[in-house]
């Protein structure tokens, strides 16, 4: 394999369809490089008549594909070679000069010879150029009944474009407090919007005007990647996320989007985000972790990741120790 970084103009030049994915585009690099001061470019590998692309992101001795995210890489050619990956990522770890480089793909089981599987998988949606009333009747029924049931409540719904108002940004950290997740900086969320501009869309439910229920997407090359879901608990049983859903998917259809990435969820079967998307007629694709570095690198990696899991659960112990009380 040959493998290069190249930059976007280099790879525009490159592919006659451009990919319908948030993590390609020029947007979702800006955000990185104003957030974390990351360079962002494309890997390009090629064997035979075969290439294969998809983007990076490299600073401070770390690089992925993508940072915090997954990827799905494009293919050139009527297939391609068996794909060397641990060659690959040595490769592009010493392209950018990094200790450390990290990807997670979204990708077939026939092209992840030697890749380890995570216990997560990703969720994507196609619009196929539909009206919402064709993607609604391709809904599963019970979903269908419950999207039905939230109309009933009369919620009121607001789509806001380029900024992240303030009792949004509350509802989310409320959100993950009771996940256990420590919420991101309000800062994140500015410079996001900053980057993506009216591609940075928030879906809003009130009920006797309070918000109850919001979805955060990024918008941009046709296709949105849905990054944040949160709800109050009680509006939850109450079939709030269920209209999110339905208003977002809605708007996707309205303005040509092809692809709406729903984020990664748990591979465990009944899982309730698993199913919950797929009855939305998504379709699902397992992510891999690809991986290469010195020993100390991989170590310091492995620890943080850890620890991050164990804040997690310990939170999660807290909260359900806490709703007993």
């Amino acid at each position: 394999m040959n493998i290069h970084i190249i930059s976007r103009n280099e790879a525009r030049h490159l592919l006659p369809h451009w990919p319908a994915d948030v993590s390609y585009s020029e947007e979702f690099s800006n955000f990185h490089t104003l957030r974390y001061g990351l360079q962002s470019g494309y890997i390009w590998a090629t064997a035979d008549d075969h290439g294969l692309l998809m983007p990076i992101q490299w600073g401070d001795g770390i690089a992925h594909s993508v940072h915090k995210g997954h990827t799905t890489p494009c293919i050139l050619g009527a297939g391609f070679p068996v794909i060397e990956w641990h060659e690959m990522a040595h490769a592009v770890r010493c392209l950018t000069q990094s200790r450390l480089y990290i990807a997670d793909l979204a990708i077939p089981e026939t092209m992840a010879r030697g890749l380890s599987p995570l216990p997560s998988a990703q969720h994507i949606l196609l619009t196929d150029g539909h009206d919402i009333e064709t993607m609604f009747s391709r809904f599963h029924e019970t979903t269908r009944k419950r999207v039905r049931r939230a109309w009933r409540q009369n919620y009121r719904t607001e789509l806001i474009t380029g900024r992240m108002p303030r009792n949004y940004y509350d509802l989310y950290v409320h959100h993950q407090f009771e996940k256990g997740t420590p919420p991101r900086a309000i800062e994140y969320f500015n410079d996001t919007a900053h980057a993506f501009g009216d591609g940075f869309l928030l879906w809003g439910a009130y009920m006797n005007g309070q918000l109850v229920g919001m979805n955060l997407g990024w918008c941009a090359d046709h296709s949105i990647w849905l990054s944040i879901n949160a709800s109050q608990d009680a509006y939850a049983q109450k079939n709030v996320n269920y209209l999110l859903y339905y208003e977002t998917i809605k708007w996707a259809c309205e303005h040509a989007v092809e692809r709406i990435d729903f984020g990664g969820s748990s591979t465990q079967d009944g899982h309730i985000h698993n199913s919950f998307k797929i009855r939305l007629g998504a379709s699902m694709m397992p992510i891999y972790r690809l991986r290469d570095g010195t020993l100390a690198a991989r170590m310091f990696d492995m620890i943080a990741r850890k620890k991050r899991a164990l804040h997690i659960r310990f939170n999660k112990m807290h909260n359900l120790w806490r709703r007993k009380s």
